[in-house]
């Protein structure tokens, strides 16, 4: 805003690194209200604890195999429980790159692909539909993709069948709530 600073380089010399004391109770106390309509009716706040996100972050680390080799191709919300959960949380927990898309088109999606080479790519239905429908699918290398990952909503089976057959990336289905961080 015009106003007056310090340059970052300046506020860590003046301030003597020590490890901080936590005065809340990582357990119990809520760290986010991401919402949810659950099966039915309008959104409702769900309160999750530092100590859920660490613990859903540690049990999707111990399955998926994500390590600082991953590179993420991210599209989803990040204020949605998957966007923020799995796709920015757990990648930096595991120190994997991202590449961050601020909304989908599949030409960009295809270029960043091209680009950055990303190992992993967790989508919606709608999105995999549009891929798997695109035109030029078979003519661009998805090949570093080692999976594709559907989750929010039912995929049609068919769907993810000729996108697997068009391209050979395997794709796989989550089932998550936010109530469990996903």
């Amino acid at each position: 805003g015009g106003g007056g600073g310090l340059a970052w380089e300046d506020l860590l010399a003046a301030h003597q690194a020590r490890p901080m004391e936590a005065s809340w109770n990582v357990r119990e106390d809520v760290a986010v209200l991401p919402y949810t309509s659950g099966t039915v009716g309008l959104p409702k706040g769900v309160m999750l604890s530092h100590y859920n996100l660490v613990s859903n972050i540690r049990q999707f680390l111990s399955v998926s195999q994500v390590d600082q080799d991953d590179v993420f191709i991210n599209h989803l919300p990040f204020y949605h429980i998957y966007g923020l959960n799995l796709l920015i949380n757990a990648p930096i927990a595991a120190g994997a790159t991202q590449v961050i898309m601020t909304r989908f088109a599949a030409e960009d999606f295809f270029a960043l692909v091209a680009r950055y080479r990303p190992t992993r790519f967790f989508t919606v239905p709608p999105v995999l539909l549009a891929l798997a429908n695109h035109p030029a699918l078979s003519g661009h290398d998805l090949s570093s993709i080692e999976y594709v990952n559907s989750g929010a909503a039912p995929l049609p089976p068919e769907i993810a069948v000729r996108f697997q057959e068009t391209t050979g990336v395997l794709v796989t289905r989550g089932y998550g709530l936010t109530e469990t961080s996903p």
